[in-house]
Order: C-alpha cells, then structure tokens, then sequence
C-alpha cells in the first residue's frame, strides 16, 4: 500500500476521480472522495496492511447530507466507522464506472491486488444491514444469507430468462454464461419472458420456442453434458423457469 491513490471502485472513467471514489492511499489509508460536496474527502484511519481482506462500506446519504465509510477486517473486528457531514450536491459526470483503476488510463491510478464482491446499491444502507451482510460474506454465503458454493468450470450457455429487466434485441433471449462463444436465443411464436419465475423472472411457453444458435454441445462419443433448469407445468400452460 505504498503508491497513492489507487482506485477500487469509479462511478466514471473520464475524471480523475469520478464523482464517486473509493480508492486505497499511501500509508494504509481508504479514501471516499466526492466531487461537488465541502469535504469532498473522508479518509479511514491507517488501517490497511499488505496481504489481508478487508470489507469496506462507503455510503452517500443525499437526504441527510452525511458520508459514511465502515472497514471491516476478516476476522470479525470492525476497525473504523466514520460518519462525516457535507454540504452541496454531488457534481454530476458522465461516464462509464470502473473496477480497480480507470480503463485506459496512465497505469498510476491502477490497483494492486484482490477485489472480492463488489456490490452497489442506489440506496442507503444503515448498520444493520452492513453487520448481516459482512457476516454472511465472512462465513462464505451470499451477501443476502443465502448459501454460496464455487464450481470449477462455467456453464457454456446460461438463460435466466431476466430480459425484462435488460434492453437487448427485440426477441432476444441473453446468453448469460462467461463462455466467450455468444449462445443467445431468438423467441418464436409465443413465449413472453415478463412472468415471475423460481428466481427473478422466468419464460412462459405458450406454444413457442426459444431459437437458439452455435450452443456448442459435443455428441462425440465418451463427452459429457448437463443440463439443469427449473419448470412449472400447470397441465394448460408450460411454463420454464
């Protein structure tokens, strides 16, 4: 933690520091920086060594004018909780966010290390929700409670069916999956991907199909395959989730 300034989180790109950033500094330090708001800085105590995990929180409350930055270690300790009162208005900037330094930028600003579970919500969130989430990531299960578990290899094709909530292609069916080959479906005849599903939302097929291309699966003998998918039959309407 010896170079200054390296970004962890920016909600844009075209700024040095976006107006919205979170970034370790020199002699263990995070830095929550605000561009518009008086103090545009608030900075943890030194706190941050070489070669641990730390759970950090920053959290801008329009409302009530305050920023808060909390960093927790991994062992349980929760080590700095700072609240800091601000006056003005976040200047607004357009631009991409980033994760761990700015894309295509002079490589100074760039972070060296791990970045775990980044999550952003447009909301503030108070101590209590902070503690349950810091305690269900520590004991290795999702941030919301629910149980988290790792497989080695990437599904080469995966459809949530959550087109709803995405502006893609009219009758496209994403291809969610981290295989670089592009396996998403084109809807035909009737099936409408709006309907509350098992998780978030699901297809109901009502005499249609999904049309899908270049979904790689081997026949050649002795290869493997697995397919895995919820579905809800009301004996009417089938209805895949």
């Amino acid at each position: 933690n010896s170079k200054s300034n390296q970004i962890i989180f920016t909600n844009s790109k075209i700024d040095v520091n976006g107006n919205y950033t979170l970034s370790l500094i020199k002699g263990g330090k995070i830095r929550f920086y605000t561009k518009g708001v008086d103090p545009i800085v608030l900075d943890s105590k030194k706190i941050i060594k070489n070669n641990k995990w730390y759970f950090v929180v920053a959290i801008y409350d329009y409302d009530i004018k305050v920023k808060r930055l909390i960093v927790y270690n991994a062992n349980g300790d929760e080590l700095d909780d700072k609240n800091q009162t601000v006056l003005g208005t976040l200047e607004s900037i357009n631009g991409t966010a980033n994760i761990g330094g700015r894309v295509n930028d002079e490589m100074k600003y760039q972070f060296k290390g791990y970045i775990d579970e980044v999550k952003v919500w447009n909301m503030a969130l108070n101590g209590e929700e902070i503690k349950k989430i810091y305690n269900n990531e520590r004991n290795k299960r999702n941030w919301d409670g629910n149980d988290r578990f790792c497989i080695n290899n990437n599904p080469i094709a995966e459809y949530r069916m959550d087109e709803c909530v995405w502006n893609g292609i009219a009758k496209e069916v994403r291809d969610s999956s981290l295989d670089n080959i592009d396996n998403s479906g084109t809807i035909t005849r009737s099936v409408s991907i709006t309907h509350k599903g098992k998780i978030c939302n699901s297809g109901l097929f009502n005499e249609g199909a999904i049309d899908i291309n270049n979904l790689n699966i081997s026949t050649v003998t002795g290869d493997k395959t697995t397919v895995s998918f919820w579905m809800y039959w009301d004996s009417k309407k089938r209805k895949a989730m």
